[in-house]
């Protein structure tokens, strides 16, 4: 026997090994909140709503989906989620100053759950008015903090244009 057929053959074993102990792992279902969220994934509209018939912006819609170890989102654990807003004039200053704070605890988040091709989530209007933000685009983040402790989950910005582009 080769050489190459020796070290081949112990690693074509372990993987065949591998894969017949994962194929049973599929097959158990856990609860949706089992385990740590690890990411966060915003989906906004791209340009700020008008909610009234005044003329600007007054929110901006948001698809919020949480991640742990598996592919598809489930239910955020318990915990608080806060969303928060940066306008032009905020995010130049040292610390940025954010424009605008919504909070939530999953509990409040229960009835705007949504099912999507990528997994759970939760579906929200966040509303500024009727202050205005300054500039022409906005910026979003969301927080996750667990109830029980753990390490809290920062999503990265969303960017909102808050009307036509500047000419």
């Amino acid at each position: 026997m080769s050489r190459t057929a020796r070290l081949i053959r112990p690693v074509l074993a372990l993987a065949g090994l591998v894969l017949w102990a994962g194929a049973g792992v599929g097959c158990r279902s856990l609860p949706a909140e089992a385990g740590p969220i690890r990411r966060l994934y915003l989906i906004t509209t791209p340009v700020a709503l008008n909610l009234d018939q005044v003329p600007g912006p007054e929110g901006v819609g948001v698809n919020l989906f949480g991640f742990g170890r598996r592919a598809k989102a489930v239910a955020l654990p318990p915990g608080e989620v806060e969303f928060i807003a940066y306008d032009e004039a905020g995010i130049l200053e040292e610390p940025p100053r954010p424009f605008r704070r919504w909070r939530f605890t999953v509990e409040e988040l229960r009835s705007r759950r949504l099912r999507a091709a990528i997994g759970e989530g939760y579906r929200l209007l966040l509303v500024w008015a009727p202050r205005e933000p300054l500039g022409h685009r906005l910026s979003l983040i969301c927080r996750y903090r667990p109830a029980g402790g753990g390490p809290e989950v920062v999503s990265e910005p969303s960017t909102i244009r808050l009307g036509p582009p500047p000419r």
